[in-house]
């Protein structure tokens, strides 16, 4: 069912929860398959030291933030700092952030390196769910409250906590402080990439000796962050994560432990290339759930998803053990076809199985699945599959009834084995395209992508990008927010969001109204989106246009760089800012480029 939902009228008390996106159940299937190497532990009764020690921390301000501003999961019935002028409020946030990071340090102890990342403007494939999300947040947003869009590269709030972590980090390796030994690396929101992926193009940027031979230790809440620390390919590197149903309680992973015993796991020959068995792996958990991508329909509900995808695996090795999905760090399309073509004989199965369970509301109602559903004496559920075909691709406006709906398809899958293809490369060796994204708001069905790769193996399709270059943080905004956010922008550039002559407005990029798909769904969070697709080009025109007639240059609007402080006891300064001063600064620090070290 689809629901339509007004943003100028529709508010309503909610209770926000915490979403981790990604690969479905990943850390309890983690947990339990490789329970010797995750230890679980009390905050206080453990630490670990490390050589480096990275933080993904924008996690940790929208956990500051929703403490101090009193919304999201913990919400409490009374707002004690509701009172207080918004200015303070900020100021709090600030300071929360700044110990909880602090805290961190005293559980896993870094020796030579603390990095820490933030957000930055992100790749547009990631601007895409960025815009769904903060549009389907926007209708739960009760009036006058927080907004906690702040918290997107390019805005004052992120400007000033620039500026706030500038101050104290200085303050803080000045004294006798865990910190006063290690380099300190930040990577501020004008920084371009997500900082979990700026922690990895930092760790790539090592000296080799040094990014294979010393230990490393990556913080955040994101679940993808197994994969990424699996994706680093280094044997001493470790994973600490919040435990999300325990208070005070974490879970440390050895990920190199679980690296190393991945091979056994998946039935894989020691003389296989070890980095090529843990990108298997990695690409099966992004077939079955990934933050770019619509997922398959034979994968909703599916909750053993990775299991499904490690036999399916197993079956096409054993059949054929030089079909692996990686070969030499590269996507074998071949036993990636032998992989999907099994899945594909399996999908008339899996829908079949989704009509019976039942919604546990009318608007999770799967109508076009039941529509196609005939249930015999026995209660068995037998799919008309080419009825359903037709009804699932009607929702993208393919009609299979109409001639050139076959070049529709090709289309639609070409750009789903693309896109896949980006996210491969993205996590194993880096960003491969700022401007690429999956423009379509379903996934095509497995028969018809196992049916595509047959023939564009044979015809030699390629999957080639372009890497051009990142968002403006005013581009990003103009990007991701509804209007209800366009304060976020300086007045010239809330123009672009809010004139009815505007061509972003014409364009219908900022509508009042939209419709969200829960068809088959059982969450909220789970619904599509159906907001019309940005077109950057666009974007990027109106926005030059707009900066030329701007005489203000906004520093909180320009791509910026790492900057890298270390204690120097011989070092005398007088350091002063907005935030405050220090006398007889001993801490030296210089701006270094994002892939330097």
């Amino acid at each position: 069912m689809r629901l339509r939902y007004n943003l100028r009228k529709y508010i309503r008390r909610f209770r926000l929860t915490k979403i981790i996106m990604g690969v479905p159940r990943l850390m309890p299937y983690t947990k339990s398959h490789f329970s010797r190497s995750v230890k679980h532990f009390r905050r206080g009764d453990h630490t670990q030291k490390v050589d480096n020690l990275y933080l993904d921390a924008s996690g940790e301000l929208h956990g500051s933030a929703q403490y101090v501003e009193n919304y999201g999961p913990h919400k409490r019935l009374i707002d004690r700092y509701g009172h207080l002028p918004e200015s303070e409020r900020q100021q709090m946030i600030f300071a929360r952030f700044f110990e909880n990071i602090y805290r961190i340090t005293e559980i896993v102890r870094p020796q030579k390196r603390l990095y820490i990342a933030i957000d930055g403007p992100a790749p547009l494939a990631k601007q895409c769910q960025q815009r769904q999300r903060r549009f389907t947040a926007a209708q739960n947003r009760e009036v006058g409250n927080f907004d906690s869009n702040n918290m997107t590269p390019g805005t004052e709030f992120m400007f000033n906590l620039t500026k706030y972590l500038g101050y104290f980090i200085r303050k803080e390796m000045n004294g006798f402080s865990l910190w006063k030994n290690l380099k300190v690396i930040f990577s501020p929101p004008t920084v371009p990439e997500e900082g979990e992926h700026k922690i990895l193009t930092y760790m790539r940027s090592l000296p080799k000796e040094e990014f294979e031979d010393e230990s490393h230790c990556i913080y955040g809440p994101d679940g993808d962050l197994i994969m990424l620390t699996l994706a680093a390919h280094v044997p001493k590197i470790f994973l600490l994560r919040e435990d999300q149903y325990t208070v005070d309680h974490l879970h440390l992973m050895n990920m190199g432990q679980i690296r190393k015993e991945l091979p056994k796991f998946m039935g894989q020959p020691e003389t296989r290339s070890h980095n090529d068995v843990t990108d298997d792996f990695i690409f099966q958990g992004f077939f079955v759930g990934n933050d770019f991508l619509p997922k398959i329909q034979m994968f909703h509900r599916l909750e053993d998803g990775l299991e499904k995808m490690l036999s399916t695996y197993r079956h096409v090795i054993t059949a054929n053990p030089k079909q692996n999905l990686v070969i030499n760090g590269e996507l074998n399309l071949q036993g990636f076809y032998e992989f999907v073509s099994l899945l594909a004989e399996e999908e008339e199965y899996y829908l079949s199985q989704q009509a019976r369970i039942k919604a546990p509301e009318e608007k999770f109602v799967n109508q076009t699945l039941l529509d196609n559903i005939t249930v015999d004496k026995r209660n068995n559920h037998i799919l008309d599959f080419k009825g359903y075909r037709q009804g699932y691709y009607a929702k993208m406006g393919i009609d299979l009834k109409k001639s050139g709906y076959k070049k529709k398809i090709r289309e639609l899958c070409h750009s789903y084995i693309k896109t896949l293809i980006w996210i491969f490369e993205y996590y194993i060796k880096g960003l491969p395209a700022w401007r690429w994204a999956y423009e379509y708001h379903y996934a095509p069905l497995m028969y018809d992508l196992s049916r595509h790769l047959s023939v564009s193996i044979v015809r030699g399709d390629t999957y080639d990008f372009d890497y051009e270059s990142a968002s403006a943080p005013f581009e990003q905004l103009l990007s991701v927010l509804p209007t209800q956010s366009a304060n976020l922008l300086p007045n010239p550039y809330r123009k672009l969001m809010l004139n009815k002559s505007s061509e972003l407005v014409k364009s219908g990029y900022y509508p009042d109204q939209f419709d969200v798909d829960y068809e088959g769904k059982n969450k909220d969070f789970q619904g599509v989106v159906l907001l019309p697709f940005v077109d950057y080009n666009r974007v990027h025109e109106c926005y030059e246009k707009m900066k030329k007639h701007v005489k203000t240059e906004y520093a909180r609007n320009q791509l910026g760089k790492n900057t890298i402080y270390w204690h120097d006891a011989k070092y005398r300064a007088l350091y002063t800012s907005d935030v405050g001063s220090i006398k007889n600064l001993r801490v030296r620090s210089k701006e270094i480029d994002p892939l330097r070290v």
